[in-house]
């Protein structure tokens, strides 16, 4: 085995410096400075004439991926820049500025003509072109399409706006009045070329826009709800005038856009149906429980009279609408049952105590022991079937003989003892 490295053949190295020199002239119809890789050919030609196969097969192909990496760089660089330059004519149709890209554009040219080292050759700077004009094509790409969303978002609050107001019955509508002023800015400031203030103006526009359409749809359902409470207060005979006339009110600024004050007038509309509905079951089952206290106390006997007139009372108030007098009234029913059961418990302390005092005369041996002990007995037989009237009368004259007995007057004789 030869401890010589043995070259390549002549021919084979000559091929290829052929074949090389022949890629580069067909690269070198893109225009691409390929002057280098045509340098390092002659210094393989020059290699070879010397039958150093060795370095000019090497040199060869250095030559080759020079050559193909600067077309490719050159080429890349090219498509991205024509491309910038057709973007940026639509940017101009379309109002927005294009200085940042012409400024762009000639670093691309600046980077392109400078050089840089590749594989130990100096070459023009392709690479960095091409980065560079990359970078620029990514940006104008990104400006076009915020801008075409941007006009796409200008459109949208358009067509929000103009569907709130049909909703709104056209006409001029407050509530639409900030979202129209926010698409005329959007529009100057896309044509201004702040595409970003644009797109933000236009989003908030039709943000707001969509917030008027669901305000109103909401206030609208309050509307429809407070009609239905009414109606059916209506219908059990309460009075729902003021509620009627704050749900007008609310229907009158809806109709003028102006959705917050409707939406406020109509909820407190709301709010007052609902309280009276409350307010009137509540009266009913105060009304319902007088009417059983005043049953109950026409079967045990009492004198009703007071509490059937705080019961007509409260039917009265309740009938023109004055439902916290009638309240008070129904309560008042409560209280006078009260009162004549504690007078009928007074009236039986009282006979209690009026048995207890003939059995004191009986002692003591008074002359009017009988009559006071009828009277008590009077009194006792009218409490049972319940006349406390005569009740009270009987024993009011029971304790108007007892009186002059306890003074020691009409005391029976006395036997003297023999």
């Amino acid at each position: 085995m030869s401890l010589f490295r043995r070259g390549p053949d002549r021919r084979d190295v000559q091929a290829q410096v052929e074949s090389v020199r022949g890629l580069v002239e067909i690269l070198s119809l893109s225009r691409a400075n390929l002057s280098a890789a045509k340098s390092l050919i002659n210094q393989a030609e020059g290699l070879l004439a010397r039958d150093d196969t060795i370095r000019a097969r090497d040199i060869c192909a250095r030559a080759e991926r020079i050559a193909t990496a600067l077309e490719a760089d050159y080429h890349a660089a090219t498509d991205a820049v024509e491309r910038v330059k057709s973007l940026m004519e639509q940017m101009k149709a379309l109002g927005i500025s294009t200085a940042g890209e012409t400024k762009a554009l000639d670093a691309v040219h600046e980077r392109a003509i400078s050089t840089r080292a590749l594989e130990g050759t100096t070459v023009p700077d392709y690479a960095g072109a091409r980065a560079l004009a990359e970078a620029a094509l990514a940006r104008a790409e990104g400006a076009l399409g915020l801008a075409d969303r941007t006009t796409d978002g200008i459109f949208a609050a358009e067509m929000a706006i103009e569907s709130a107001a049909e909703a709104f019955g056209g006409g001029t509508v407050d509530v639409l009045r900030e979202p129209r002023e926010l698409v005329e800015k959007a529009r100057a400031e896309l044509a201004s070329g702040d595409v970003e203030g644009a797109a933000r103006d236009a989003a908030a526009a039709e943000k707001l826009a969509i917030a008027a359409t669901e305000d109103r749809r909401r206030a609208l359902e309050t509307a429809t709800s407070v009609e239905r409470l009414a109606a059916g207060l209506r219908s059990l005979g309460v009075s729902v005038g003021p509620i009627m006339r704050s749900l007008e009110v609310g229907k009158s600024l809806l109709a003028k856009g102006k959705i917050a004050s409707a939406a406020e007038v109509l909820n407190e509309a709301s709010q007052d149906a609902v309280r009276l509905g409350q307010e009137y079951r509540s009266l009913l089952d105060a009304v319902s429980a007088a009417a059983k206290v005043l049953h109950e106390l026409r079967g045990s006997g009492l004198p009703t009279g007071e509490a059937e007139s705080a019961f007509a009372r409260a039917k009265a108030a309740m009938k023109s609408g004055n439902y916290a007098l009638a309240a008070t009234c129904a309560e008042e029913v409560h209280r006078a049952a009260q009162r004549q059961r504690e007078s009928r418990e007074r009236l039986r302390a009282q006979l209690e105590e009026a048995k207890v005092q003939v059995q004191n005369l009986r002692q003591l041996g008074i002359a009017f022991a009988n009559d006071v002990e009828e009277m008590v007995g009077k009194a006792e037989r009218a409490f049972e079937v319940g006349d406390y009237a005569a009740t009270s009368e009987d024993l009011r004259i029971a304790s108007l003989l007892v009186k002059p007995a306890l003074k020691g007057q009409d005391r029976e004789p006395t036997a003297v003892p023999r």
